[in-house]
């Protein structure tokens, strides 16, 4: 996808925010769908992808005038560059993870796209690639309602997520990626405790501890699988604000650093709230007490952590019975020896 960088924003600018000059005000949803077309390079081979990328965005089904614009010009955007790169311009095809995250990274390194709106039309084309079931691509994570506990993930999608972590493109996405990921899985931060969270504030003191600022002040011992990782990242950071940029009163820090994650395409989103599920989970596993829990992770009340017991998997008929009966826990590698 070649052309002007002038044309490419003038686009920007008319679609992104809803107002394409050629269609009226009051068009209908299916009226802005059909008499769509795009503004400059894309224009030449919208008569040839444009029937397509329409039935890719009447799938989808959007709500409204607005709506459509948007995908439409994700999807006129990655049509066209599927035609330069010599892929069918089909769902099957265009709308398979493995090619919007391609067509993405070239877009933000050619300079076209910024790393925000490069995540905003990658979700736009999941959007519709979801809405046209394309085979082959990671199933959608289930919508919660709003204020639900997140699942924690599994072990293999940890190691996964510090793997992907190490093969970012700089030493900075490296950097902040590992850190959000060691503490969140490590100390339980969420993106409210890593907003002013420094290199500093994680210490070595008859164990590795995150000094955690803000309106939830504590102090978090960090889990031993991750504690030497953490401090380690630590001293690399120094004064340097562990997760945050350059803004970090925003709302949420994590959100330039997720957006700007290159590859696991083939991976479930990273997000913060279940990187602290899985944190909270592995203490109720190890037998931790509510109230130590509830202290560590800055909670007030055990709603959470309530409706996180349901992710812990079944009791063994014989740990059951200690439990209930008062008996002294058995340590899990003394189990395992026999």
């Amino acid at each position: 996808m070649s052309g002007a960088t002038g044309t490419f924003r003038s686009m920007t600018h008319n679609v992104m925010d809803g107002t394409a000059q050629s269609s009226p005000a009051q068009a209908t949803v299916a009226s802005t769908i059909s008499a769509y077309a795009p503004v400059g390079h894309e224009l030449e081979a919208w008569g040839a992808v444009g029937p397509e990328v329409r039935r890719w965005v009447t799938a989808a089904a959007p709500g409204h005038r607005r709506r459509a614009l948007q995908l439409l010009y994700a999807g006129a955007h990655l049509a066209s560059w599927c035609v330069g790169q010599g892929i069918a311009v089909q769902a099957s095809t265009c709308l398979r993870d493995a090619t919007i995250e391609r067509f993405c990274a070239v877009a933000e390194a050619d300079g076209r796209y910024s790393s925000t709106t490069r995540a905003t039309v990658r979700a736009r084309l999941r959007y519709l690639a979801a809405a046209n079931a394309v085979p082959g691509n990671r199933p959608a994570p289930p919508r919660l309602a709003r204020g639900q506990v997140r699942p924690p993930y599994d072990a293999d999608e940890v190691r996964s997520y510090l793997l992907l972590a190490d093969s970012q493109g700089s030493a900075e996405r490296r950097r902040r990626l590992r850190a959000l990921l060691l503490l969140g899985l490590g100390a339980g931060c969420g993106p409210q405790d890593l907003r002013q969270l420094r290199g500093t504030d994680v210490v070595d003191s008859s164990g590795v501890w995150v000094l955690v600022g803000g309106p939830r002040p504590r102090r978090v011992p960090v889990l031993d699988a991750y504690a030497e990782a953490l401090l380690a990242l630590a001293a690399e950071t120094g004064g340097r604000l562990m997760v945050g940029g350059w803004k970090p009163d925003r709302r949420s820090v994590t959100t330039v650093v997720l957006h700007r994650v290159e590859g696991g395409a083939d991976l479930a989103p990273i997000e913060p709230g279940r990187l602290r599920s899985t944190w909270l989970t592995t203490h109720l596993r190890n037998g931790a007490r509510l109230d130590v829990v509830m202290a560590a992770a800055g909670l007030r009340t055990p709603t959470s952590i309530v409706e996180l017991a349901r992710y812990l998997g079944p009791v063994p008929a014989e740990e059951a019975e200690r439990c209930l009966r008062g008996r002294p826990s058995v340590p899990a590698a003394q189990r395992a020896r026999g």
